[in-house]
C-alpha cells in the first residue's frame, strides 16, 4: 500500500510539474491536474466498466495509486498509460523550456 502511494504520488507530482512549467500559469495547472483528479474520488469503482469515461477518471489520474491500492483492472494498460503520460508530460515541458530558451 505504501509503494503504491508513493508511486502515485511522486508521478503525479511530475505530471503537475511538467502540465505547471508547461503552462507557465499555476491556477490553470491546478485545474488541468487537479480537476481530473478530484472527479475519480466520485466515481464508484464497481459501477463502471472498462473504456467508460468514468473508467478513465478513477483509475487514469493517480487517484487510485494515492489512495494506496495498486491498479488490478488490466494493470498493463495502466503502466503504459502513467508511462505515455509522464513521458508526454515531461517532453511537452521541455521542448516548450527549449522553445523560450529557458533551458
Amino acid at each position: 500500500a505504501q509503494a503504491a502511494a508513493l508511486a502515485g504520488a511522486v508521478g503525479y507530482f511530475l505530471f503537475a510539474a511538467a502540465v505547471c512549467d508547461a503552462c507557465q500559469n499555476q491556477p490553470a495547472a491546478m485545474g488541468l491536474c487537479g480537476a481530473p483528479f478530484a472527479l475519480g474520488y466520485f466515481v464508484n469503482a464497481g459501477a463502471v466498466a472498462p473504456w467508460e469515461a468514468a473508467w478513465f477518471f478513477r483509475y487514469g489520474c493517480f487517484t487510485e495509486l494515492l489512495r494506496g491500492r495498486w491498479i488490478d483492472c488490466l494493470p498493463g494498460f495502466w503502466a503504459l498509460w502513467y508511462l505515455l503520460l509522464l513521458g508526454g508530460g515531461l517532453t511537452l515541458a521541455l521542448y516548450l523550456r527549449k522553445e523560450r530558451k529557458a533551458l
